[in-house]
């Protein structure tokens, strides 16, 4: 009976406490601010008779006070302290890995414009004996949305916050956002997304740190502000039917493929096509599908059309081309971390950064009898070992005619300008390049798959009965900019073998 008593006791003091606090959410928002609701709803009238409506009508009769209510609403922030939203939810741990909240949806005003901006935010922290409420990073952003703001000022003001208050190892805060402003009015771009990002501590200085949070939020399910992912927008291309299996996508409308074309880069229709022969392009095979690969000599010489025909009865079956197909992977795994820097001339470089590299490959070759590209597999996990590789490395371009780099014990020297860095090198790689570009790094990485020899010009890619492949590597993780490099069993690669 005691605990039955106590379960009522502790019930009754929810219900008081919430009853308390919707009233005075209640009084925040009416009888708090009845005197300043009075002026905002008088100027909301002047506005919409400036406008040439009448404000008396009955659609627009309580316009002024709706209007003056959602804008408390939406600047609420304005009357919230941040050791109030943390509410005392910060404990003490022994942690110092990473800690990250992805896909926290915001809304929030611009304040040149007082038209709304919305999107998501990624918070991490590296705690230093401290951790604070998962919930409380949702509020901590809520806090400083909550106010007419700009982005760049909103993205500053979450990291600032969470390193003053947790004084952790770091603090890292990237957010994606659609401004209405942009889409609405303007230039009118409403598929133009805006990118901040505020680095404190380690994620500031520590190259691989803020790589680690990079690849998180790049990993994050990526949709555009829309709620349709890449699949959905393909499908929506003229009913287009999309075939998905274990990151490789098959498209058979034309529509559909050239916008999966635009979105991976691009690709040249002839980009693969052997020196001879009736090879499918990239574009017809997620068409057409799987096709006949013909040689020429093969489809035009019938001059001795009857021993030809007998030959095949002989053998009792007639006689057919090869059948060949190609196939693009890309991969969640196909992707590496690795920081660099750009050599612009003598005296110019950029400083040292990371970026997350996302790598599609393309094959082409004969289709096997269990229905698959032969040897697709050995090239699948060849190139996730050269991603492994390159993962988590500073890539350092050892063609460059402007760098002098040496090696110094366990450290690796790097002068430009007068002016020497030195990076551990066991962390280096130092590749043959003349700049890490992605243009360098695609033709690059397309050598190490394809396995050619500069001394025996033999490939391995050609052992393997592989017509022709292509490499694709961004450097934002596959939502921009790519670089294209291709190779064919003919025509060899795109450039000279003496460039390298």
């Amino acid at each position: 009976m005691q605990a039955l008593s106590l379960i009522g006791r502790n019930a009754r003091s929810v219900m008081a406490l919430r009853s308390r606090r919707i009233a005075a959410a209640r009084w925040f928002s009416a009888a708090n601010h009845d005197g300043q609701n009075k002026q905002i709803e008088d100027a909301m009238r002047t506005i919409l008779s400036e406008l040439g409506e009448d404000p008396s009508r009955e659609g627009l009769l309580k316009t002024p006070s709706r209007y003056a209510k959602a804008m408390r609403f939406f600047t609420q922030g304005y009357q919230q302290d941040l050791d109030t939203v943390l509410n005392k939810a910060i404990f003490t741990e022994d942690s110092d890995e990473m800690v990250m909240l992805r896909n926290i949806e915001l809304f929030s005003m611009c304040e040149h414009h007082l038209v709304p901006f919305h999107g998501r935010a990624h918070i991490a922290y590296l705690p230093r004996g401290k951790v604070v409420g998962l919930s409380k990073l949702v509020r901590v952003t809520e806090l400083y949305s909550r106010r007419l703001q700009v982005q760049e000022r909103l993205t500053k003001q979450i990291a600032t916050a969470l390193q003053e208050k947790l004084e952790p190892h770091g603090v890292g805060v990237v957010i994606e956002c659609v401004h209405l402003c942009m889409a609405m009015r303007g230039v009118q771009k409403p598929h133009s997304t805006t990118v901040t990002s505020c680095m404190l501590g380690d994620f500031r200085t520590d190259a691989r740190t803020r790589n680690e949070f990079l690849h998180l939020v790049r990993s994050a399910p990526f949709t555009h502000m829309t709620g349709m992912g890449v699949s959905e927008q393909i499908s929506q291309t003229q009913s287009a039917r999309i075939f998905e299996s274990d990151g490789v996508h098959v498209e058979r409308t034309q529509k559909a493929t050239e916008f999966y074309d635009t979105l991976l880069g691009g690709h040249s229709p002839n980009s693969l096509r052997p020196a001879s022969g009736n090879h499918r392009s990239m574009g017809n095979a997620l068409i057409m599908g799987a096709g006949d690969y013909e040689k020429d000599n093969e489809s035009t010489s019938s001059s001795s059309g009857e021993d030809s025909g007998s030959a095949s009865t002989a053998k009792g079956s007639p006689q057919r081309s090869q059948h060949f197909s190609t196939i693009e992977i890309g991969k969640d795994d196909m992707m590496f971390n690795a920081a660099h820097f750009t050599v612009f001339s003598a005296q110019e470089r950029e400083s040292l950064h990371g970026h997350t590299h996302a790598v599609r490959v393309a094959f082409t070759g004969p289709v096997g009898e269990d229905g698959m590209v032969e040897n697709y597999q050995v090239f699948k996990k060849r190139v996730r070992e050269l991603c492994d590789k390159w993962d988590e490395t500073y890539l350092v371009p050892g063609h460059c005619r402007h760098l002098n780099i040496r090696e110094e014990g366990e450290r690796v020297v790097i002068e430009h300008n007068g002016v020497a860095q030195d990076l551990p090198k066991n962390d280096c790689r130092i590749i043959p390049v003349r700049n890490v570009t992605l243009e360098e790094l695609s033709m690059l990485f397309l050598r190490l798959v394809v396995g050619e020899s500069e001394v025996s010009k033999s490939s391995w890619a050609d052992e393997k009965n592989i017509v022709a492949v292509s490499v694709k590597i961004s450097s934002d993780g596959g939502r921009g900019q790519w670089a294209t490099t291709s190779w064919s069993k003919q025509q060899g690669f795109g450039v000279p073998l003496s460039l390298f």
